[in-house]
């Protein structure tokens, strides 16, 4: 049997019980400004410290215990400033991935329709062709992607597109 039992463990909230309902009171009854508030929440978490070190034996639970309140306390600083701040909710969407200015369908259309062309030997047929597919490729739409429908080029890698 271990003779250990029962144990006694360190707690951050057992040692802020009392000075949890005394802080909520001093906030609630008096009439305190935003940094007399935050700074009775650090007299009130110093205090939780030193009971937290004197009740505990172990250095390393010591030194976590009281960094993590000093890490409550660094944090409760910005409250004071943070009571007047408005939170601004912007989405940004997915950049999707471009491709060559439109689907693979209408290419693979206008590559039959310009072998046709050629096969009956019509150059009218293959010069509409063409110039649909120019019109397409070139749409103003896409105009600060062209970098990017060139197959095989990394347009990151190259030093003129690298911004400074």
């Amino acid at each position: 049997m271990d003779t250990n039992l029962p144990a006694k463990i360190p707690s951050l909230a057992k040692a802020f019980e009392g000075e949890r309902e005394n802080l909520r009171n001093l906030i609630s009854s008096q009439d305190l400004s935003a940094a007399q508030s935050v700074l009775e929440a650090r007299r009130a978490l110093d205090r939780t410290g030193e009971i937290y070190a004197h009740n505990t034996q172990d250095v390393h639970l010591q030194k976590a215990g009281l960094w993590l309140l000093e890490m409550v306390k660094s944090g409760a600083g910005v409250l004071d400033q943070g009571v007047s701040a408005e939170v601004v909710w912007k989405e940004i969407p997915n950049t999707s991935i471009r491709v060559i200015a439109g689907s693979t369908l209408f290419y693979s259309a206008a590559m039959v329709f310009f072998i046709a062309g050629y096969i009956q030997a019509s150059r009218l047929t293959m010069v509409a062709t063409l110039a649909l597919v120019i019109f397409r490729f070139f749409d103003p739409k896409d105009w600060k992607h062209y970098l990017r429908k060139i197959p095989f080029w990394d347009a990151k890698k190259h030093l003129f597109l690298k911004r400074q």
